[in-house]
């Protein structure tokens, strides 16, 4: 059985940064995931692609947080209500990633 190429790369680099990882914690540095950083970073094929992954997750992230937090203010006082919509939410959210990652 033959691997494609994107299986090959993402098991190299799955682990690098294993490897990476591995040796600062054994090194004991004071915050080896950055080891696991610079490995995702050196990974991609160029600046531009770290810098819109960057911002891309930066996105997600103030997006989850504004749900979030609406989330909260609309049902603080109903906690079946609440996990009603953010199960919907999670739903929704699964959705997307499957349907734009092709394996669904």
């Amino acid at each position: 059985m033959t691997l494609s190429r994107k299986a090959k790369d993402a098991i190299k680099v799955a682990l690098a940064m294993t490897m990476a990882y591995g040796i600062s914690l054994s090194m004991d540095w004071d915050r080896p995931y950055w080891a696991g950083f610079a490995v995702a970073f050196v990974s991609l094929a160029t600046v531009g692609q770290s810098m819109i992954k960057a911002a891309l997750r930066m996105l997600g992230t103030l997006i989850a947080v504004v749900v979030a937090l609406l989330l909260i203010v609309l049902f603080a006082q109903d906690r079946w209500l609440f996990m009603l919509f953010l199960s919907v939410w999670v739903g929704f959210c699964s959705q997307i990633y499957f349907c734009r990652s092709g394996t669904y």
